[in-house]
């Protein structure tokens, strides 16, 4: 996912507009757009400024995966509106997320097996 994807990810998450979001860096909406569909070489400067609207570190925006996104929301988020809208608006991605989730949960669960099963082979020595 490019940075520009993820950046309207995170603004439709926060339920911002892009308009507003444009008011706040002092761009046009069109710019902004630009940005968005990776038209844009987005500056240190500009990621910056985006991620302070957002309440993130460029880090954070850079790093955003939506394979994490629940859990993430569920640790950050102060409600429960930003998961809700999310879920509302995009259920199949909100879905998806959910069988990534439990398919790690179960690869997680075969690994503590195998060390459990490690761990008393050495204790049984």
């Amino acid at each position: 996912m490019k940075i520009g994807d993820k950046i309207k990810k995170i603004r439709d998450l926060k339920g911002m507009k892009q308009e507003d979001l444009a008011a706040l860096l002092n761009i046009s909406p069109q710019a902004f757009s630009k940005i968005e569909r990776n038209e844009t070489k987005l500056d240190t400067v500009r990621l910056e400024d985006i991620a302070k609207i957002f309440n993130m570190s460029s880090e954070e925006i850079q790093q955003f995966d939506e394979r994490n996104l629940f859990f993430n929301n569920m640790h950050e988020c102060k409600d429960s509106i930003t998961i809700n809208n999310y879920y509302n608006s995009d259920q199949a991605v909100f879905e998806t997320i959910i069988e990534q989730q439990k398919e790690l949960i179960n690869e997680q669960k075969e690994e503590i097996r195998f060390l459990r099963g490690q761990l008393d082979k050495l204790l049984n020595k």
